[in-house]
């Protein structure tokens, strides 16, 4: 193996090696969220287990994959504010329970 690869058993039991993106795997040690072509869903996702939201998704969430980083300190408001901008997207935040909409055209 080299820097940059993870080694892995494929479904026929025999040892393989792939090439990963580093900064995605060490993103969360350095302090930041790291996005490289993901979805709104799962960007969701990993902002409400940092911020210990519940969330719920009212419509469809916009298609398309997403890229970018921001620190993991950030502010929740900015945070949404931020994916408000991007997505399109509407947000109401009610103690832990985050509610997702798209914007009314």
């Amino acid at each position: 193996m080299t820097p940059g690869e993870r080694a892995f058993i494929d479904e026929k039991n025999k040892l393989k090696t792939q090439a990963i993106d580093i900064e995605g795997a060490t993103a969360w040690k350095e302090g930041y969220f790291y996005f490289k072509d993901e979805t709104l869903g799962k960007i969701l996702q990993d902002i409400s287990n940092w911020y210990d939201l519940k969330v719920s998704i009212v419509g469809n969430l916009p298609k398309g994959l997403y890229s970018g980083s921001m620190d993991r300190n950030s502010k929740l408001n900015g945070v949404l504010k931020m994916l408000a901008n991007v997505g399109n997207l509407d947000f109401i935040l009610n103690g832990n329970h985050l509610t997702v909409k798209q914007k009314n055209k």
